[in-house]
């Protein structure tokens, strides 16, 4: 199979600065995973640390949301190659912050930001002139002649993860706004509503002589046995991310379909097109014959994907026979593979 192209974005204006990004990103499917992901990439140069993460599908107990393992919560913590800072209102009073000098500060320090704004305010973001939510905002350039910040976010023109200028004023106004206050105090999740605000500073730690970063077979191999066999993962990551309670691996499959019944979800279905693509890869450093064979699990995600793209243009709330039946074929055609490696 083809090499994983990863493309590094180069700014056409000379007085852009920028830290290194992909794009397209290598993972889209949640901000968080997409943001962490994105930075480890770019400055590895390598798609080594995904290899080793996302392996795992969980579904949680208490709520209908699929995810890769580690789930997007974790993403916004100390790791092995990334320090996070986070600046809330509990630790700094806003009127502190100076929203754009801090954010031109830290990039220039190779500090990548996210901020959360209402992005119903920020004109091209996926949600402008929407309903007003707070969404994060990831930050990795600025021009300070053409007064932009550098953001990849989806966008209200694509919907797909696009890079987009954002004016400095935007952000500014939106920051201070009152809008954006009230939003925060009117969330129902306590833990949320006392941060007031929230930016998130990530610095790529380069440990190369400190830590392993090359690819470990036996690692990636054990994780894809406990997604076979649809093992609690969380027990053996306990220390960082708690034992959490859910529906594991190839197990997750009955859920999803159980979802597809209900809604259709693009975030799930994306997640699950990436699942299999990155899955491909690593079956390929295992074995090269199979890992040709798991070519169909991939068409079968994306078929599952444009299917339900359909749907929702001809505004069908639940899918068609089609799909659950590509969904089951894709579980069982890849559990096939995966116990002829494991």
């Amino acid at each position: 199979m083809e090499k994983y192209k990863i493309n590094i974005y180069k700014d056409s204006e000379e007085d852009t600065f920028c830290l290194p990004v992909v794009f397209p990103p290598p993972i889209q499917c949640y901000l968080p995973i997409s943001i962490i992901s994105n930075i480890v990439t770019a400055n590895m140069n390598n798609l080594n640390w995904i290899m080793h993460n996302f392996v795992q599908l969980f579904k949680y107990a208490d709520e209908d949301k699929v995810e890769s393992f580690p789930v997007q919560q974790f993403m916004y913590a100390n790791q092995a190659s990334i320090s996070c800072k986070e600046i809330t209102n509990e630790i700094m009073c806003i009127e502190r912050i100076n929203i754009i000098e801090d954010i031109i500060h830290c990039i220039n320090n190779k500090h990548y930001v996210v901020v959360y704004l209402d992005e119903s305010q920020i004109p091209g973001m996926r949600f402008y002139r929407c309903k007003p939510i707070v969404h994060s905002h990831f930050i990795f350039g600025y021009n300070k002649r053409k007064g932009i910040f550098k953001i990849i976010n989806f966008s209200s023109s694509s919907e797909q993860m696009e890079i987009l200028d954002v004016a400095f004023s935007d952000i500014k106004r939106n920051f201070y706004s009152e809008k954006l206050r009230a939003l925060y105090k009117n969330e129902k999740n306590e833990y949320v509503s006392n941060k007031g605000y929230q930016i998130y500073a990530f610095l790529y730690c380069d440990n190369i002589n400190i830590i392993d970063t090359s690819l470990n077979i036996d690692v990636i191999k054990e994780q894809m046995k406990q997604y076979l066999y649809s093992v609690n993962s969380s027990i053996y990551t306990s220390y960082f991310t708690g034992t959490l309670s859910g529906t594991w691996g190839v197990n997750a499959y009955s859920e999803i379909e159980k979802m597809l019944h209900k809604r259709i979800d693009m975030r799930m279905l994306c997640l699950l097109y990436e699942h299999k693509m990155f899955m491909q890869y690593r079956i390929n450093y295992l074995d090269s014959t199979l890992a040709e064979e798991y070519s169909k699990v991939v068409k079968l995600a994306m078929k599952i994907k444009m299917c339900c793209l359909k749907h929702i243009v001809m505004q069908q709330t639940v899918v068609s026979d089609n799909v659950i039946k590509y969904l089951r074929d894709m579980k069982e055609l890849e559990s096939h593979i995966l116990e002829n490696i494991i």
